[in-house]
């Protein structure tokens, strides 16, 4: 579904090349941001899954305010964001499994 490919798209951006707060940035604007959590992920990670991206996108996504908390993360908690996202990639994965 559209969650398993957004969020596989998101950890290849996390993967990549560059400082990880700009391959965050990029996971968020790119693909986190699209997810719509009723339909795209289980009903298990939904409330997490929100909660999570709008501490992070505080704005509309075009906007110049949009991710300014990941400006000021520390890199520790640019580490867990990025961490935050492969546990719900893998729950989305155990939930299609499941399916």
């Amino acid at each position: 579904g559209n969650g398993v490919r957004k969020l596989h798209s998101a950890m290849i951006s996390l993967l990549g090349p560059g400082p990880q707060r700009n391959r965050l940035k990029e996971a968020l604007v790119d693909n986190l941001n699209e997810l719509n959590p009723e339909q795209d992920l289980p009903a298990s990670i939904r409330s997490d899954f929100s909660a999570f991206r709008d501490q992070l996108i505080i704005a509309p996504p075009d906007s110049a305010q949009a991710l300014a908390p990941v400006f000021t993360m520390s890199d520790w908690e640019i580490d867990s964001a990025a961490a935050e996202v492969l546990r719900f990639y893998e729950a989305v994965c155990r939930e299609q499994r499941t399916h």
